[in-house]
């Protein structure tokens, strides 16, 4: 009702920027890792989203572009393990490996921070 009565007032909700980075994850103990992972991007300043419902790795990826993410970052098991993984550009398909240390210095890189 109050989406309703907002929308016949003619207020206007603002849009949200899409995210720097999309995290995709494989697994239980990489959802608790990229929970922690994600705090630490967003206290970094960084818009960052990561998947809550459980979606396969592809309908990841589908929704990651959906939302128009800059980046996306698939964390599962062995990667977590290895301390890296794969950062893609969502727009030119470009796919570095990184170590996940790295990540926030990387993506506040790319932002010109």
């Amino acid at each position: 009702r109050l989406i309703l009565e907002m929308d016949s007032q003619g207020i206007e909700f603002p849009k949200l920027d899409p995210p720097d980075i999309f995290i995709g994850v494989i697994g239980e103990k990489a959802e608790k890792f990229a929970e922690n992972l994600a705090l630490d991007i967003r206290a970094a300043g960084i818009v960052c989203h990561k998947d809550i419902m459980g979606r396969s790795v592809k309908a990841q990826m589908k929704y990651a572009n959906k939302l128009k993410a800059g980046y996306s970052i698939i964390l599962g098991d062995n990667e977590i393990e290895s301390g890296k993984a794969e950062l893609r550009n969502m727009l030119t398909g470009e796919v570095k490996d990184i170590s996940i240390d790295t990540l926030i210095d990387r993506l506040m890189k790319y932002r010109g921070k």
